[in-house]
């Protein structure tokens, strides 16, 4: 269901139960959302360069499985989120900086948030965020 707006929004985070409660939300308040469950930072870069899904914001965890593309670029799952974020405003949407990326997180790693705060990404603590807080934060990224 496309909602008002007709904002898309794609949750990339491998914990399905999260990511199915902040997609239920979403469609509750009528964005359309692209979800599926364990989602990989393979998969988030597959569905960002597919040109049939259309993604107008992207809300993604930073720690997750890499999946078989990132395997051999990253060291640990605290890492990919950082590789994925790289390659989606290097490469996929270099042409559009203002891309809004929202991350939920449980890094408590001051420097990684701060460079993820330098990639343009807004960033909102798993444990400190409510879900009018996620939908704040994509009102806002809509409004950019």
């Amino acid at each position: 269901m496309a909602g008002a707006s007709g904002t898309k929004i794609l949750i990339a985070d491998d914990e399905a139960w999260y990511a199915e409660g902040v997609t239920d939300a979403l469609e509750s308040e009528g964005y359309e959302v692209i979800m599926e469950p364990r989602m990989t930072g393979t998969r988030t870069l597959e569905i960002m360069r597919d040109p049939s899904f259309h993604v107008d914001i992207l809300i993604m965890d930073i720690i997750m499985d890499p999946g078989s593309e990132l395997v051999q670029e990253v060291d640990t799952g605290l890492q990919t989120g950082i590789k994925v974020l790289e390659k989606i405003r290097e490469k996929i949407k270099a042409k559009n900086s203002g891309f809004p990326i929202i991350c939920l997180t449980a890094v408590q790693d001051e420097s990684m948030l701060s460079q993820i705060r330098e990639m343009d990404c807004k960033v909102l603590k798993k444990s400190e965020v409510s879900i009018s807080d996620i939908l704040e934060a994509v009102r806002t990224a809509e409004r950019r």
